[in-house]
């Protein structure tokens, strides 16, 4: 990790492309206490200069990064999650149960769908809609 000389105002980092995820490169810690440390930033491009900034603490991104901070006990979403798919037998995919129960998460919780698979009897199922959610 390179050192940043105090005082500098202009940095050159490496970009690297990866398939899966585009464009990546880091942000140097000067740029990041400049900006106060946010959990999410906004690049805005103006013809071939681009800002950036600190996001808002408005967006739905913070909204729903909100580490250490439990929105819905296990319980709560397992219920929600249960009631929904005995509703729709044909199952639904996560996509679609997070927008008809406007839920925080934009992944689910790994350990809790492995457990709702226990507990509720859970099954997911690869269709052409993707990896679809119903019950036993």
């Amino acid at each position: 990790m390179p050192r940043w000389k105090k005082g500098t105002t202009e940095f050159t980092v490496r970009v690297s492309y990866v398939e899966e995820r585009g464009y990546q490169s880091y942000i140097p810690k000067p740029v990041m206490k400049t900006l106060g440390e946010p959990d999410a930033i906004t690049y805005s491009i103006d013809g071939k200069r681009v800002e950036v900034k600190a996001a808002s603490e408005d967006t739905e991104r913070d909204k729903r990064h909100q580490p250490n901070v439990p929105v819905m006990t296990y319980e709560e979403f397992r219920d929600t999650i249960q009631k929904e798919l005995k509703k729709n037998p044909d199952g639904l995919t996560w996509t679609e149960l997070r927008a008809k129960l406007k839920l925080p998460q934009v992944v689910p919780n790994n350990k809790w769908v492995r457990q709702m698979e226990k507990d509720i009897g859970l099954l997911r199922v690869k269709d052409r809609r993707g990896i679809v959610w119903r019950l036993k």
